[in-house]
């Protein structure tokens, strides 16, 4: 059986090369990540990212539910029963654009960066930075961006 390079192994969604993680399921994927340490314990190796925020963690801190890892912090856990993924983009302006709009549209946003964690900071090529908002808004939310045409190029469309 092959291994295709550009789905990950352990939930079958498709990666980003110049990401090091399963922006799906936090599991790191890249062979060259063996320099990402957990961010709790620095000395220990990461074997994954919160899908969330991209906190790395090692095995003793990651929180695995519903195929899917976790940090620490337990508002994290909650955010995929109620939030989505609007859009990702690789530049902070462009999301702090986007989630300004959506507020004054009467939005309510997140905004997770994996510029706020050193780990995935230097071990990114791109800087992925995620807007989510209530699930049972995404529709309505992505209609507006691109009546705005702020919706980046790697979003949800």
């Amino acid at each position: 059986m092959s291994f295709d390079p550009q789905i990950c192994r352990s939930c079958k969604s498709s990666l980003v090369p110049e990401i090091p993680f399963c922006t799906a399921c936090g599991v790191l994927w890249s062979s060259d990540v063996s320099d990402i340490e957990c961010e709790n314990h620095g000395e220990v190796s990461a074997v994954g990212m919160c899908v969330v925020c991209g906190k790395p963690v090692c095995g003793d801190c990651a929180i695995s539910l519903n195929g899917k890892l976790f940090c620490d912090h337990l508002e994290h856990q909650k955010i995929p029963s109620e939030w989505e993924v609007l859009c990702s983009t690789d530049f902070a302006f462009e999301a702090d654009l986007i989630e300004r709009n959506l507020q004054q549209a009467g939005f309510e946003c997140k905004v997770f960066s994996l510029l706020d964690h050193v780990g995935t900071y230097w071990a990114t090529k791109r800087r992925l930075t995620n807007v989510l908002v209530k699930k049972d808004r995404l529709s309505v939310a992505l209609t507006l961006l691109k009546e705005l045409r702020l919706l980046p190029n790697e979003s949800r469309q």
